[in-house]
């Protein structure tokens, strides 16, 4: 928000001035002093002492203004003076710090804006780089404003953080395979007979210890979200047979309710370059909900067609619903909703599937969309863009 209230404070008063400007050093002023002539002392007076970093580039890379936290932060060995202008060369040049690969993405991204992490030296320093081109009102680009934050504080903390939450889980994990393993043989009757109580009683103990397994295994995944550590890794997948193996998982749950599970898939359907593993756990989380939500003697549908760009996948049911105003906030962390026959199945979720689903899909550049009406079922749809090859940070 501060980046286009200041953008767009540059632009109206620049634009006046550019004109002025008719190729020439030689002209009265330069782009600083026709901003600084355009612009109102105050507003100079207000960039100068802001906490963040500021500073702005013209179409020869020459910085023309740049407040007095932007030196600091960029540590330039000496002051500015005002009107004074500085190539990223030179600032580059006159910096205690290792700032090039900040300088660069300023002058080599393509992109009109954006906003990045940038690590100074060794992690000491953690900078939030937030640029954005300022263009006049006739669409012509006058050059770029740039902010820096300094965020290493929170970064530590949410690094820390983030590392003692993945070495929580992997310790409560640990113990769970064999637990779960031991249980499997006991209820298989491979080390002996059991009776219909303590077959009944191990089952309960089953499931729960199924559940807090997904539970870690959905806070981990929660974990690498936040710290930018999951990552999506590309292969050729059979789509049919994929959501074929997912429905197998599921028919148990879906025969005690009596639910046909129907997949429907468009004839020549081409195969998909995404994570088999990550897919398989969004169609997994759709497929389960559907079926967990929805009444006995109905039936969920899954259908896959093919769009330009991409592929098209469907969950249908014929459940409860989702009202509209609860619909935007489904994909949010820890939502539950109040509906007595949410309430019923809220203790067999952790509230974090939807958002791990929209994380996934999101990392396959895809799009997810939900299709209510209260009482008469929901349709989740997943769009996926077909792809060749994967990028490097998907590897």
């Amino acid at each position: 928000m501060a980046l286009q209230l200041l953008t767009s404070r540059f632009s109206d008063h620049a634009a006046s001035g550019f004109s002025e400007l008719h190729g020439g050093e030689e002209e009265s002023s330069s782009l600083t002093g026709i901003l600084r002539k355009e612009m109102d002392n105050e507003l100079f007076e207000i960039i100068d002492h802001l906490d963040d970093g500021i500073f702005f580039i013209d179409l020869l890379d020459q910085v023309v203004i740049i407040n007095k936290r932007a030196v600091q932060m960029l540590g330039l060995r000496r002051t500015i003076n005002p009107g004074e202008k500085l190539s990223l060369n030179e600032i580059f040049n006159t910096s205690r710090m290792a700032v090039e690969d900040l300088l660069n993405r300023v002058r080599l991204s393509e992109k009109k804006s954006f906003k990045e992490t940038v690590v100074i030296g060794h992690r000491s320093l953690i900078y939030e780089l937030e640029v954005k081109d300022v263009m006049t009102k006739d669409s012509v680009r006058m050059g770029r404003l740039c902010i820096i934050r300094d965020i290493s504080k929170s970064w530590l903390e949410l690094h820390r953080k983030s590392e003692f939450l993945s070495m929580v889980a992997h310790e409560l994990l640990n113990p769970m395979t064999p637990m779960k393993e031991g249980l499997s043989l006991v209820l298989e009757k491979s080390v002996g007979p059991l009776n219909e109580v303590q077959e009944q009683c191990l089952h309960v103990v089953y499931d729960e210890v199924n559940r807090l397994s997904r539970l870690v295994n959905d806070l981990l995944d929660i974990n690498r979200i936040d710290s930018g550590k999951l990552r999506i890794h590309r292969q050729l997948i059979d789509v049919e047979k994929l959501i074929g193996e997912v429905a197998a998982v599921t028919e148990n749950k879906a025969s005690e309710k009596n639910i046909d599970l129907i997949t429907h898939f468009q004839p020549n359907l081409f195969d998909m370059y995404a994570d088999p593993d990550r897919i398989r756990q969004v169609l997994l989380n759709l497929i389960d909900n559907a079926v967990k939500y929805s009444p006995n003697d109905t039936h969920v549908a899954v259908s896959v067609v093919g769009r330009p760009g991409g592929i098209e996948i469907a969950v249908r049911d014929q459940g409860f619903g989702i009202r509209k105003a609860d619909i935007k906030k489904l994909f949010d962390r820890f939502v539950q909703l109040d509906y007595p026959e949410h309430i019923q199945n809220r203790r067999k979720g952790s509230g974090l599937g939807l958002s791990i689903v929209k994380e996934i899909v999101k990392l396959h550049h895809g799009k997810i969309k939900v299709q209510s009406e209260f009482g008469k079922g929901s349709v989740f749809t997943v769009f996926l863009p077909k792809r060749k090859k994967a990028r490097k940070n998907e590897t």
